[in-house]
C-alpha cells in the first residue's frame, strides 16, 4: 500500500464512520487517533485491538493501520510530520524536563492509552481547542506546536497505566484459560493453586479476580461447571455416573444434590425437559 503524505506540518481533524464502515490506510506521517464517542476495532500492522469511547492511538509512520466501526463513530485525527516532530523535540529540550517527549506510547504494548478520570477531561479540552485552532493553522501555529506539547505529556504519563490495564487484562485471560482447561480437575482450581500459579498472594487473588471479573472465584467455576454437565447431560450417552466422575464429584449423590441445587431441578428431569424443548 502506498503511504499518503501530509502536505501541512499538523493537521487537526475529525472524521465520521457509520456503523459497518472501515478504513484502512498507510502514511508517511505520525498520528494521534482519539475516539470521541462510538465502538469498534483497530487494527495496526496486524495488531487488532477494540476501541470504546475516550480511547487514544498512536500510530507511527508507514505503519498500516485501520478502523473498523462496530457503532457509529467520531474520531478526532491529529497528523504531523517528522518536522513538526523535531520542532516539539526543540520544544521538550528548552522546557528544561518541565515537558514530554513522545516515549512510552510508541512503544507496541501501549499504542492504546487509556486516560486516567482526572486526565481525561483535559484531554477532551485539549483536543477541542487545537481543532478550533486549527481552522487557522497559520495564525495559530505556535499555538499548536504548545497544545500539542501539553497532549503528548498527558498521553505520555498515561502510557503507565494502559501498559498495566493490558498486562492485567492478559494475566486475566490467562487465569480463565487455565480455569477452562482444568474445570474437570478441581486441583488445579483452588485458590492456593492460582495463587502460587500466576504469583498472586493467596488472600488477595480473590479480590483479584472478583475486581477484574466482576465475579467471585467459586461463582464463576461453579457457573462454568454446571454449564458443561448441562452440555453433557443433553447427550444420548449421559449417565450420572460418567458425569460424577468426569466432573470429580465425591459419588453420585452428591452429584446429584449439587445439580439440583445450582439448576432447581435433578439431572434426570432436566434432560427430559430440555429435549422436550429441542
Amino acid at each position: 500500500m502506498k503511504p499518503n503524505k501530509l502536505l501541512q506540518s499538523i493537521v487537526v481533524s475529525k472524521s465520521f464512520l457509520n456503523k459497518g464502515d472501515k478504513f484502512t490506510h498507510c502514511h508517511d506521517f505520525y498520528e494521534f487517533l482519539f475516539i470521541e464517542s462510538g465502538n469498534g476495532f483497530h487494527t495496526i500492522n496486524e495488531l487488532k485491538k477494540d476501541y470504546t469511547e475516550n480511547h487514544l492511538f498512536f500510530v507511527n509512520r508507514n505503519a498500516e493501520h485501520s478502523l473498523e466501526a462496530i457503532e457509529n463513530t467520531s474520531v478526532y485525527l491529529i497528523k504531523f510530520t517528522e518536522e513538526c516532530k523535531l520542532v516539539l523535540r526543540d520544544l521538550v529540550l528548552q522546557s528544561n524536563g518541565r515537558a514530554n517527549g513522545l516515549l512510552k506510547a510508541r512503544s507496541p504494548f501501549s499504542n492504546r492509552i487509556t486516560f486516567s478520570h482526572a486526565d481525561l477531561q483535559l484531554t477532551k479540552d485539549l483536543l477541542a481547542y487545537l481543532f478550533q485552532l486549527a481552522k487557522n493553522p497559520l495564525n495559530n501555529e505556535n499555538l499548536i506546536y504548545y497544545q500539542l506539547i501539553c497532549l503528548v505529556s498527558l498521553i505520555e504519563r498515561n502510557a503507565d497505566i494502559s501498559h498495566n490495564i493490558e498486562k492485567k487484562s492478559a494475566e486475566i485471560n490467562d487465569i480463565i484459560k487455565h480455569i477452562s482447561k482444568n474445570i474437570k480437575q478441581p486441583q488445579f482450581l483452588t485458590v492456593a493453586y492460582l495463587a502460587k500459579k500466576f504469583n498472586i498472594a493467596e488472600t488477595y487473588f480473590g479480590i483479584y479476580f472478583k475486581r477484574n471479573t466482576n465475579q467471585p472465584l467459586k461463582s464463576y467455576i461453579q457457573n462454568l461447571r454446571f454449564e458443561l454437565i448441562a452440555h453433557e447431560i443433553k447427550k444420548e450417552s449421559f449417565t450420572p455416573v460418567k458425569l460424577t466422575y468426569e466432573f470429580g464429584f465425591t459419588d453420585e449423590s452428591h452429584f446429584n444434590k449439587a445439580f439440583k441445587k445450582h439448576f432447581g431441578i435433578a439431572p434426570s428431569v432436566y434432560k427430559i425437559k430440555t429435549r422436550s424443548d429441542i
